[in-house]
């Protein structure tokens, strides 16, 4: 089973995740898939409450911030794997690789290609999912604040998108979150 799972910052999509893992892994493994890197304090102290929060949840923890799909040798058929978060791993994808950083930011003719961004992070969604009972997908909406940013920012917030609706076409269950609210747009919400 896949589940996509979109929302606002702390809009409760996490949460919604691991109960869900919880639920569909029964007695299986559980594995935390956090694309998330150690930038700074700020981070390193955001990524520890985290840990904090899923320490007694049962979680086998897997930190991979590029090439997600290399973690399949460490999987299992049963397992039921939550990657958090998409957008942070589209973002390290297509940033921490750009050799052009300038002063005033990223050059937009240094980066890869987005499309072949897209298709890898998707291929690599879907090696793991191939592999293991569940997959469970956590991305950020980053789509509706109105602002128009520069090219490069753009060129994300569309690769987001693109991302966004190939994983909802292949996924069983297509959930939104707002303010820990829920609405299932495809398939059905297996938790109340």
């Amino acid at each position: 089973m896949q589940i996509f799972i979109s929302g606002g910052v702390r809009s409760g999509k996490t949460s919604l995740g691991e109960k869900l893992a919880i639920f569909l892994a029964g007695k299986s493994r559980k594995i935390y898939l956090a694309t998330s890197r150690y930038y700074d304090a700020e981070m390193t102290k955001r990524i520890q409450i985290h840990q904090q929060k899923r320490a007694n949840k049962g979680f086998i923890s897997i930190d991979k911030n590029l090439n997600i799909g290399e973690v399949t040798d460490h999987l299992k058929s049963e397992d039921t794997v939550l990657v958090d978060c998409l957008g942070t791993l589209l973002a390290n994808e297509m940033f921490d690789r750009v050799e052009g950083l300038t002063e005033t930011g990223f050059n937009s003719s240094a980066l890869i290609r987005p499309e072949s961004i897209r298709d890898k992070i998707f291929d690599d969604l879907l090696k793991i999912r191939n592999k293991v009972a569940n997959l469970i997908i956590i991305s950020n909406d980053v789509f509706s604040d109105g602002f128009i940013y520069n090219q490069t920012t753009e060129m994300y917030i569309l690769t987001l998108a693109q991302l966004h609706i190939k994983l909802v076409q292949v996924s069983d269950t297509a959930i939104e979150c707002v303010y820990s609210s829920y609405q299932c747009h495809k398939g059905e919400l297996l938790i109340k």
